[in-house]
């Protein structure tokens, strides 16, 4: 004989044999299970991430998700499958279980949804909800007069964090969206479930009984999608960032190169004028004779294409190249060292370069030598600053046992951030009035358009820049045998 009441709130019971009441017990069981397993490997998940980026959006979603499976696995009563001596406080953590879980919710969703920085007042509302709401709930036990307060303003919560979802939706901010579907499906599940407690609207069943683990396995897994989303949209915001970082890295090269133009021009040009103003003294006294005025348009010949040359150079240096091509290591280093050598010998700055062997790279040349170029710039300036008596910039490209090197050293003193890897962060420099891009995206262009490596450490002189290309791992670079 089976006798059971329409609603929870009511005493229900069972009378029928083992089989059959292990029959009716399993299934809850298996939804439960089922459910936990799926709880556990989000968070198993989420926790991976958040300790490989730091990211604490990760930290409040894995908050949020304890405090609700909390909830839902006391509100069930599977309190007392684990212990009877804390059955009796099973009221007092579903309630903390309800501020673990409202902590986790608020903070994701300012966090998620960036209401700080774009509606600074929800973020304010949203935190005040939040302080008043855990409040009340905690003041039920001392005092039950207040006892309506409590679900009136969780109410007032789940409905300003609904708003907070649409109005970031409807600026544009598409992960909303999935905000939207998943926060909001399973707040309202939460809500039913609550309703049904009380005796209205549903009937109690497997399905009412299970709406929280519905509600909540939707929330996990729509929620996953919205972070897998994000991710994608942070790693396209990086990669216009990491461009604009080249193209400011590489405008300030230009800054450079263009002050070695003016002054390579500077010479033939003053040249090219002591020429002319020579023949037009000798033409009007016409004192001139053919030779001279042969050998004078000859010399101008030669100065006009060094000048044309110097202009080749410098176009080519920044010509925007489309395609990986296999260059020439060596050459790349030799045209970039000529090209700032006037600049250096400005400054008293000694360059030298030495090589075992023409080493091969398919890749960008342009950006291979923009990498070299922001390096030797560091050193100069970081030279200059110091005032270093006998400034020096050797250049040494050798083979290693697993394929070649470039080792760019100076002796400026060496670098003085520590951890020294810092040096390659967007933003930190060791120079005054510094941006601290140039080796950011040095180590950017190494890493990832030619698969190698750079590393920087200091000697007893200075600072020493090493970049290694793997010839062994890869075919894209080599030495000419």
């Amino acid at each position: 004989m089976k006798i059971d009441s329409k609603h929870p709130h009511f005493t229900s019971f069972v009378i029928a044999k083992d089989d059959i009441l292990d029959e009716i017990h399993l299934r809850e069981y298996f939804i439960f299970i089922f459910f936990s397993g799926l709880i556990f490997a989000m968070i198993l998940y989420n926790l991976i991430l958040y300790f490989s980026t730091r990211d604490r959006l990760y930290l409040h979603y894995i908050v949020y998700v304890i405090g609700a499976y909390s909830l839902i696995f006391f509100m069930h009563g599977y309190l007392p499958l684990l212990t009877d001596k804390l059955a009796l406080q099973t009221p007092f953590f579903i309630t903390l279980s309800v501020q673990i879980e409202l902590i986790g919710l608020v903070l994701f969703t300012n966090l998620f949804l960036n209401l700080k920085e774009n509606e600074s007042k929800l973020y304010k509302i949203n935190i005040i909800l939040l302080f008043i709401t855990m409040l009340s709930l905690f003041s039920i036990p001392f005092a039950k007069e207040l006892k309506i307060l409590g679900p009136i303003f969780l109410i007032f919560l789940f409905l300003t964090l609904l708003y907070s979802g649409y109005r970031r939706y409807k600026k544009g901010f598409q992960s909303a969206l999935y905000y939207l579907l998943a926060t909001g499906f399973a707040l309202m599940s939460f809500i039913i479930y609550m309703i049904m407690l009380n005796g209205k609207l549903l009937e109690y069943g497997l399905i009412s009984y299970n709406l929280p683990v519905f509600g909540l396995s939707w929330d996990v897994i729509v929620l996953s999608l919205a972070l897998a989303h994000r991710i994608k949209l942070l790693q396209q915001e990086n990669i216009e960032k990491e461009r604009m970082l080249l193209l400011n890295s590489r405008q300030n090269s230009i800054g450079e190169l263009t002050g070695n133009v003016a002054h390579q021009w500077r010479q033939p040009l003053s040249e090219l004028g002591a020429i002319f103003a020579k023949i037009e003294a000798k033409l009007k006294y016409a004192t001139i004779n053919k030779d001279e005025l042969l050998a004078s348009i000859d010399k101008s010949t030669k100065i006009f294409k060094n000048l044309s040359n110097t202009i080749d150079t410098f176009q080519g240096f920044f010509q925007h190249k489309r395609n990986d091509t296999l260059f020439n290591v060596y050459d790349e280093l030799k045209k970039t060292i000529d090209f700032i050598k006037d600049s250096m010998d400005n400054n008293n700055i000694k360059i030298t370069y030495l090589y075992d062997k023409e080493a091969f790279l398919k890749g960008n040349s342009n950006e291979f030598s923009q990498v070299i170029l922001n390096i030797i710039l560091n050193a100069k300036d970081m030279l200059i600053e110091k005032n270093i008596q006998d400034p020096l910039i050797l250049i040494n490209l050798q083979r290693y046992e697993y394929g070649f090197k470039i080792i760019i050293n100076d002796n400026g003193g060496g670098i003085k951030i520590k951890p020294i890897e810092k040096i390659f962060d967007s933003y930190v420099t060791d120079k005054q009035n510094g941006t601290g891009i140039g080796l950011f995206i040095a180590k950017t262009i190494i890493t990832q358009k030619f698969n190698g490596e750079i590393e920087a450490y200091n000697d007893k002189d200075g600072a020493i820049f090493e970049i290694k290309f793997n010839t062994k791992d890869s075919i894209s670079c080599g030495f000419d045998t």
